[in-house]
């Protein structure tokens, strides 16, 4: 029975709260929205008002997708309505329910309504006609999603707008600076008290001057001539011969051949070569024009004090950068070892190390596991000026690009291999990238990976269509392993890498993304004709400005967590550091390199393998310890437990790795174990310990001291002695600890890269 209340009877009553439950469905599952949410590509688009709005409504739908907006729908339709009504119901359940069906991310990102982004290769424009606000959910199926977030959020940044608004300024040659530093080295050449340091430090300056200075011109050919004199002066004759002719292409000067031809016709006498009689003869026919000039007298002495040279004996043999026999020794070594071969490990993955690498033998320490070849480098701006910026080759009298003011190489056809691989654009791009900040080496190698890979797809569709390839791919270790063997992927196992850096390095990323992405489009053809963006909104409306600024973006944190140090080969600090503060400091290091295989080693602060930077420019993967079949390797990321405390390790590795060591070192806390304040003495208590010193200190200490010529036999002897320290003491013990020590010293001289700048000189 129906009843009457003031009108009102039951079947109102009913019809009231039908209603009441139906707005409030839709209430939850789209508050305040604009009844707008959109699938576009592969995101969801929600439109608002207001960003207040907005931002109340994120949570909301979020909220719909759950057991909460479910039960309201359910309850929804399940009530009378009108016809209306139930289709704005049906709608909505759509939305609130697929989302969650189809297990996609809620991952939202808030814009402005105005704004174009590009998804999967499709462009959504909110145009303002939607709403103020909008809201976009990207998902899991395209190409480096959470990089594409992150470069929305650098194109809207301030400091990218304000980039984008100022003029491109190339960092490139400087002529007045390279003069000055030309003048400065000769100041110092001119001194009396030379030695090694010194003698590398003139190089350096007459190399930097060579590098700021224009092609072809009159004053690189002094620098040039400036330089053979110092060859001359460490009696470094085919060097010194090397670089007269290098002068003598360019020179136009009669008095500065004039020179040169003197000190060429002393350099063949030294080397007891032909021809010193016809060179002189070039140089009497130049100083027939100059004789009664200004110049005149000084150039008669120069000629007079020559030709008596030729008739003395040389006292001193040619000598070379270059260590003839390390040469050798590493070349047999490659013959030993096939590079990039992998057969003694395996790639594994597990939730806690990621994919890392185990042993598939017993390994002793000493054995070299193996050799792999970077997949790229690049040196350092002022320390690596006698590398060769193409090959690594060591090389004093390195030759200037044309057009940068960096890049130096060892040869002509080093620099045209360069030019045509990489260099012709990353010469343009890194020109006005460049600057100072604290993450240009990863800057450098993030334009350099790019150019390659870029090359290596055959375009920057193809790399986009390759990489979406590769990331649905859902192999742990895709990108190391193929057809069950170990075996690196070019670029794709550069980018397969950890990206997963500590959030205090985002500055760095975020600006190095800005600076490369803004080059990149301006100075490259990778977007079709010229664009020409003005506005960070235009870049916006680009898909491959998003792929792109999205892969500079993960390579920069890429390189960040995993290249690693190219040594300087030097036996001081050119800073004047002592040599364990050097290393530390890494003051004196060259440069930084790349290998994908290399870098699947997890760290510990009591590693079991040791890595060599060799003289043939590839790293040497050997043991330190002991490592059972099965057992991961480990490398230390920084200075091992017996150089550092834990405190200052465990915060170095948060800052730059993004973790916290549990290694056996840091859980119980390790001290530091010296050399220097531990004597046999002391050793006595502990019989084992007392029973290897005398058997290795002796040799332990003339390893460092230099008294003794190396040779493979003392690896051999050094692994005897670590197994017996690892079999027999307890851990950590200061003979395991000195034993490990002198096996890494041993690798590093007997294959390591080393420089050599003779201390001696014609001013001794």
């Amino acid at each position: 029975m129906n009843t009457n209340l003031n009108g009102w009877t039951a079947s109102h009553a009913k019809k009231a709260w039908n209603f009441f439950i139906s707005t409030l469905a839709i209430m939850v599952s789209s508050v305040a929205l604009h009844s707008y949410t959109v699938r576009e590509g592969k995101c969801t688009v929600i439109v608002a008002e207001s960003a207040s709005a907005l931002n109340a409504s994120v949570p909301l739908v979020s909220t719909a997708s759950s057991s909460t907006g479910l039960i309201f729908f359910i309850l929804s339709i399940t009530l009378r309505r009108s016809k209306s009504t139930y289709i704005k119901l049906i709608i909505v359940g759509l939305i609130v329910l697929t989302p969650p069906l189809l297990g996609y991310n809620r991952n939202w990102y808030i814009m402005d309504a105005k704004s174009t982004f590009s998804t999967d290769g499709r462009i959504f424009n909110c145009g303002g006609t939607l709403g103020k606000h909008c809201c976009v959910q990207f998902h899991n199926s395209t190409v480096m999603d959470e990089e594409k977030r992150a470069v929305v959020d650098i194109l809207n940044s301030i400091e990218c707008q304000f980039y984008m608004l100022i003029d491109l300024i190339r960092n490139s040659k400087n002529k007045q600076q390279s003069i000055d530093m030309r003048l400065l080295g000769n100041t110092i050449f001119k001194q009396s008290s030379h030695n090694s340091a010194v003698h590398e430090y003139i190089l350096q300056l007459y190399s930097l001057s060579a590098m700021g200075l224009p092609p072809g011109s009159e004053d690189l050919a002094t620098v040039y001539a400036n330089r053979s004199a110092v060859m001359i002066h460490l009696w470094m004759y085919e060097d010194c011969i090397k670089e007269i002719d290098r002068a003598m292409n360019i020179a136009k000067n009669d008095l500065l051949k004039i020179k040169l031809f003197c000190r060429k016709a002393r350099c063949l006498h030294a080397l007891g070569l032909e021809g010193k009689e016809d060179v002189m003869r070039k140089a009497e026919a130049l100083f027939n024009n100059v004789k009664n000039g200004p110049s005149g007298k000084t150039f008669a002495d120069l000629m007079r004090r020559t030709k008596l040279s030729l008739d003395v004996p040389i006292k001193h043999k040619n000598l070379s950068v270059r260590d003839d026999k390390k040469s050798a020794r590493v070349e047999d070594l490659h013959k030993k070892y096939i590079i990039n071969d992998f057969s003694l490990v395996d790639v594994q993955y597990n939730e806690k190390y990621g994919r890392h690498l185990v042993a598939k033998r017993d390994i002793n320490p000493g054995e070299i596991i193996f050799i792999e070849e970077p997949y790229m480098h690049c040196l350092d701006l002022v320390r690596g000026y006698t590398y060769c910026f193409h090959c690594l080759t060591t090389c004093l009298l390195t030759i200037p690009c044309d057009y940068c003011g960096w890049a130096m190489f060892c040869s002509e056809e080093c620099k045209q291999q360069a030019w045509v691989k990489y260099h012709d654009l990353e010469c343009a791009v890194y020109a006005f990238a460049k600057d100072n900040d604290v993450g240009d080496g990863v800057k450098r190698m993030a334009v350099k990976s790019i150019i390659c890979a870029v090359r290596e797809a055959g375009g920057v569709d193809q790399l986009r269509d390759e990489l979406k390839a590769f990331d649905s791919c859902t192999d742990k270790l895709k990108g190391f392993v193929k057809d069950g063997k170990i075996q690196s992927s070019g670029f794709k196992s550069i980018y397969a890498l950890s990206s997963n850096t500590s959030d205090k390095a985002e500055p760095i990323h975020k600006h190095n993304t800005i600076m490369i992405l803004r080059a990149l489009v301006r100075n490259t053809k990778y977007f079709g004709k010229k664009p020409g963006f003005e506005k960070t909104e235009e870049l916006k409306k680009d898909d491959k400005v998003l792929f792109l600024g999205s892969l500079v973006y993960k390579l920069s944190k890429i390189f960040q967590l995993n290249s690693r140090i190219i040594p300087n080969g030097r036996d001081f600090c050119t800073s004047g550091l002592d040599a364990r503060i050097c290393e530390n400091k890494q003051c004196c290091t060259t440069g930084l390199y790349i290998a994908p295989i290399t870098s699947l080693l997890n760290h510990s602060c009591i590693p079991n393998v040791k890595m060599c930077f060799s003289n043939n420019y590839s790293v040497i993967v050997y043991a330190v310890q002991p490592i059972k079949k099965g057992s991961q390797l480990f490398d230390c990321y920084q200075q091992e437990f017996y150089e550092y405390n834990i405190s200052p390790r465990q915060k170095h590795l948060e800052k730059t790795y993004n973790f916290n060591c549990d290694c056996k070192a840091c859980k119980e806390k390790w001290d530091i174990v010296e050399y220097e304040v531990v004597s046999k003495k002391n050793l006595k208590k502990n019989a084992p310990e007392w029973r290897l010193a005398d058997e290795y200190l002796q040799l332990i200490q003339a390893i460092h001291d230099k008294k003794i010529e190396l040779s493979e036999k003392h690896i051999d002897i050094l692994t005897r002695g670590i197994k017996k320290a690892c079999q027999s003491l307890n851990q950590p013990s200061f003979m395991t600890t000195n034993l490990i020590r002198a096996l890494n010293v041993v690798f590093r001289r007997l294959y390591g890269i080393e420089f050599m700048i003779p201390d001696k000189c014609n001013n001794d």
